[in-house]
């Protein structure tokens, strides 16, 4: 009752030769966690999810949805996955498969219960582009333009709780690879939970890091699940279990 909600229009993608491109920040949000982070020529997407298709049972990638959403912009350079929640990771292996991002050879990252995942779609093979991760690990990946370039740095942390009482669903880790595709909510464990610092750089010094939480849970008690004190973010992602 009295509330007000502001409606506006997003704004125009800057591309390359335009005014800003090579120094401005651009993020663009395909819903639920699934991000486009660009600095001009580099850029990462977080957590490959936009069949957007809430079911307990038969879940299942839309490979035409996927190509009219992910296969519109540019291969990114890199795509992190927070965990292994089917809201996270289930358009993960169709947008991998895209012929740009396979011509690429677009990196994935994650963790090791990600990509035991992930390897139902392969029929339990571990894919070489998909790279597990660890608390503290860091990665360099070279932008798709000269001058640019990204570093990755991942940190351990705690899915929260879906439930008042404290209770996180699906919340075990997956310790092998899978054979065949996952297709029940069960099946999408959220494994390891990783919050990811993404620092991208252009020429001339121009610098933005951007924190990306995928289900931030008790941050002051949590210490480790987060970058040093002191450390420079322009912009936190904080996402809502």
């Amino acid at each position: 009752d009295g509330a007000v909600v502001e409606i506006r229009r997003s704004d125009e993608a800057l591309h390359q030769g335009q005014a800003g491109y090579a120094d401005h920040l651009q993020l663009y949000w395909f819903g639920t966690a699934c991000h486009l982070i660009q600095l001009g020529g580099v850029s990462v997407l977080t957590d490959p999810f936009v069949t957007n298709d809430l079911r307990l049972f038969g879940m299942a990638s839309n490979p035409d949805r996927v190509a009219a959403t992910l296969g519109r912009i540019a291969p990114p350079d890199a795509v992190v996955v927070n965990h292994s929640h089917h809201d996270h990771i289930l358009d993960a292996s169709a947008a991998m498969g895209l012929p740009r991002w396979v011509e690429r050879g677009v990196p994935l990252y994650g963790g090791p219960s990600a990509l035991h995942l992930l390897a139902g779609y392969q029929q339990g093979n571990i894919d070489p582009r998909w790279h597990p991760v660890g608390h503290g690990s860091r990665v360099r990946i070279a932008g798709s333009k000269p001058g640019y370039s990204a570093e990755i740095t991942a940190y351990l942390s705690t899915h929260g709780p879906h439930l008042k009482c404290g209770f996180t669903l699906a919340n075990r880790l997956i310790k092998t690879p899978r054979t065949t595709p996952p297709r029940d909510f069960a099946d999408f464990q959220a494994g390891e939970v990783f919050n990811y610092l993404i620092t991208l750089r252009g020429p001339g010094g121009v610098r933005f890091s951007v924190f990306y939480l995928g289900a931030p849970f008790h941050l002051d008690e949590q210490p480790e699940c987060l970058p040093p004190q002191g450390t420079p973010i322009d912009v936190a992602i904080m996402l809502v279990p």
